[in-house]
This record gives C-alpha cells, structure tokens and sequence, in this order.
C-alpha cells in the first residue's frame, strides 16, 4: 500500500489502479468538500 502522506494528485493516481476502497471514498468526499469551499470562495 502506498504511504498516507501523498498528495491528492499522486493520491487519485495511485487510487484510480486499485478497486474502489473506503480510503477512495474518503478522498472523493475530500475533493467535494474542497471544490464545495473553493467554489464559495469564489463567489465572495
């Protein structure tokens, strides 16, 4: 298994060879929010 400390690029690199996980899920949810709290800013 590759390390926790990865990037989130390298993280979904790494994720999209592997069948989905709960880790995968988790990460998902992480770029939702991510883009959900980018996207707020914006609008500001």
């Amino acid at each position: 298994m590759a390390p926790g400390g990865l990037c989130t690029v390298c993280r979904k690199i790494t994720d999209s060879q592997q069948p989905p996980t709960v880790e995968r899920a988790v990460t998902a949810a992480e770029a939702a929010e991510t883009n959900g709290i980018l996207a707020r800013l914006r609008r500001k």
